[in-house]
């Protein structure tokens, strides 16, 4: 089992993951302004003129955007579980994952809800709409869930589902460091390479979408099943994360398939959107061609995933001083940036401008404003960093920054965040 490099005796931060983790993480907030100018979805302040073209474009990132995400998470968790023990594994999760999530859905999730309210006309004073919210969360935990759930998660929906894979990864990470767990690793690094590699982990992307939507067709009482399918997709990229890491071997095999990878999530891209685009996708159903379609899907995000990866793999493996920044503010910025999207948006959606100037005013004021708020009410308070799940600075003493033309050797930091948060 190959371990992490190492500089000065300590594990060597793998930059790709950090560079990845934050494009992916900010990169949500030009998504989320993407969805305003989308002919779906009315949970947030919507735009006079609609897009199919913005259609198309939120699809796309939606295809890969996500399990993204929870592949470097598992990556992460990998990393942190070899410095930590287990209870300090879940004492640093619940700091950084748990505190986060609940601050926002007590303070964040609540002004999105209610700037959209705004949108539509119907919103109630703030007061009175504040406490009917607070009042339907601490239900909860006399088992009485909501009628609406985005009123009271929003954007933080991922968070619960990767609370639990930690949790899950947790208990595997014995297993898969001694005994058969091992063996099973050792067996597929030596075994399953190239574009192997890419067919062995993406199948199980198909073949839960066609079991979970598949069988929820075969009964209306069997709708609820259909949401399953995401939350399978999503583990097994958190897992794929996790065990890509686990070896040299299996890293390397990642990195060597970029090229191939990408010229067939294209092709694979072009296929499903043009079954989408003619009507010619199959509806969910337990046959052939709904499972044909399942596997064009579900490759179809995997292999971005590893094409994405493979290339920050070859050429994000320096850091700088930006990297340090973002890496820090992302999971606080994105916590923080739908109230100020739905702000901004609530203005810009009025004026005599093109559709594509107001998608990207709205994607860069929300970014700037979010990054300055980070920075003012944030990154310089001990308590709310505590809040928003970041490290407390030792007194009057700043972080300190290598050089950014320092060796990669001498920049390299602890692993022990190097996906602290999602």
């Amino acid at each position: 089992m190959a371990t992490l490099p190492l500089a000065h005796g300590k594990p060597v931060r793998r930059n790709e993951l950090d560079w990845l983790r934050t494009f992916a993480v900010l990169g949500l907030i030009p998504f989320h302004a993407a969805v305003i100018f989308t002919t779906g979805s009315m949970d947030y302040v919507k735009n006079a003129e609609t897009s199919r073209g913005v259609d198309v474009f939120v699809a796309f990132i939606s295809t890969w955007g996500m399990p993204l995400i929870f592949l470097i998470a598992g990556a992460g968790a990998r990393f942190a579980l070899q410095v930590r023990t287990p209870p300090h594994f879940v004492r640093e999760r619940f700091t950084r994952l748990v505190i986060p999530f609940l601050v926002g859905m007590l303070a964040v999730v609540p002004l999105q809800v209610y700037i959209s309210r705004i949108a539509r006309g119907t919103a109630p004073a703030f007061l009175p709409f504040y406490g009917n919210h607070v009042a339907m969360l601490l239900r909860i935990f006399t088992g009485v869930i909501p009628p609406s759930g985005a009123d009271f998660i929003g954007h933080l929906w991922f968070i619960p589902m990767l609370i639990l894979f930690e949790a899950l990864v947790l208990s595997l990470d014995g297993f898969f460091r001694a005994g058969a767990g091992q063996r099973l690793l050792q067996f597929i690094a030596t075994h399953v390479r190239g574009m192997g590699f890419v067919a062995l982990f993406g199948l199980p992307f198909g073949v839960a979408q066609f079991i979970f939507r598949g069988s929820a067709a075969l009964d209306p009482e069997f709708q609820s099943v259909s949401a399953w399918s995401l939350c399978a997709q999503f583990l097994l990229a958190y897992l794929a994360g996790y065990v890509i890491y686990a070896d040299s071997r299996l890293e390397r095999s990642a990195r060597a398939v970029g090229p191939r990878t990408l010229l067939l999530a294209c092709l694979a891209s072009s296929a499903a959107e043009t079954l989408q685009l003619t009507n010619l996708a199959p509806r969910p159903a337990m046959t052939l061609t709904y499972a044909a379609y399942a596997l064009l899907t579900g490759y179809t995000s995997w292999l971005w995933v590893v094409a994405i990866l493979s290339y920050g793999m070859r050429f994000l493996t320096q850091t700088n001083g930006l990297l340090h920044y973002l890496n820090e503010a992302a999971y606080p910025a994105y916590v923080l940036h739908m109230p100020i999207l739905s702000l901004i948006a609530l203005y810009v959606v009025r004026w005599p401008l093109p559709l594509l100037a107001k998608l990207l005013l709205i994607a860069l004021a929300t970014l700037a404003a979010t990054l300055a708020l980070y920075d003012l009410l944030v990154r310089r308070i001990g308590i709310m960093r505590r809040l928003f799940g970041l490290k407390l600075r030792p007194p009057g003493k700043p972080p300190s920054l290598p050089p950014i033309d320092a060796p990669r050797t001498a920049r390299a930091s602890h692993v022990s965040a190097v996906l602290e948060r999602p």
